[in-house]
């Protein structure tokens, strides 16, 4: 009827509006959540900036570069004398 004809679009404009209420508070608290995180990475820069720490590490890296042949040859020559040595005193 006339009546069911109207209070249905008086029910699909109150829930459009409600659904249009709900949309702009999301996009507000958002936009506000968005806003805070954004100042809190911008404070939390300062104390966790890795400039100096990255010059450090590539310091490291150009002096660290892994053992040379020689280096890798008397490290092997130490372990075997060590092994030698430990055979040697468990049979005293």
């Amino acid at each position: 009827t006339e009546q069911e004809g109207r209070l249905l679009g008086n029910v699909i404009s109150s829930l459009a509006q409600s659904l249009q209420e709900l949309s702009t508070n999301f996009r507000h608290t958002q936009s506000s959540y968005l806003k805070r995180m954004k100042n809190r990475e911008e404070r939390s820069k300062h104390f966790f900036d890795s400039g100096p720490l990255m010059e450090e590490d590539e310091g490291i890296a150009l002096h660290d570069r892994g053992f040379t042949d020689d280096q890798l040859a008397l490290v092997e020559h130490n372990t075997v004398m060590v092994k030698r040595g430990s055979e040697t005193s468990s049979k005293l």
